[in-house]
């Protein structure tokens, strides 16, 4: 698929060294931005907030009008957009009352996770003193314009 350009890995390097990188299924007219992932020192700058802009640009001038940043909405998605597109979806529960049960309990304790799971992405990650890992590399320039390659 990487050969014939639907399906590539995006990487962003500052001063030569890769620190975000994500994986975009491209079609005729849209984008599907897949997994990434990002060097924990830089997320201080945002360098997957940096390389989703990058793509967003790339997916523009490729003529695509539609972006899929996956499955959901999510704080960090409504960002760029405040339209959500819906897809539907099933789940097939057994009809014991045991089943019923255990699905009830496992769909309000992950409703649960990912509540406090963005709480902590979005909200308790400014605090780097509680996330040494946020802290930037010594050796580099806030300043410093990413470059932005295709790998």
């Amino acid at each position: 698929m990487h050969a014939a350009g639907v399906f590539t890995p995006l990487v962003l390097e500052v001063d030569g060294e890769e620190v975000a990188a994500r994986l975009v299924l491209d079609t005729r007219d849209a984008a599907f931005f897949s997994v990434s992932g990002s060097d924990p020192a830089w997320w201080r700058y945002s360098a997957g907030t940096t390389l989703l802009a990058a793509a967003l640009r790339r997916a523009i001038e490729r003529g695509e009008s539609v972006a899929n940043l996956s499955h959901g909405p999510d704080v960090s998605k409504l960002r760029w957009s405040e339209e959500l597109q819906y897809a539907q979806s099933f789940l097939l529960v057994g009809e014991r009352l045991s089943s019923r049960l255990a699905f009830a309990a496992f769909w309000h304790l992950r409703a649960d996770y990912v509540r406090r799971d963005q709480r902590r992405r979005h909200i308790g990650r400014r605090r780097t003193d509680e996330f040494p890992e946020a802290q930037a590399p010594p050796q580099t320039s806030p300043a410093a314009l990413p470059e932005f390659v295709l790998d």
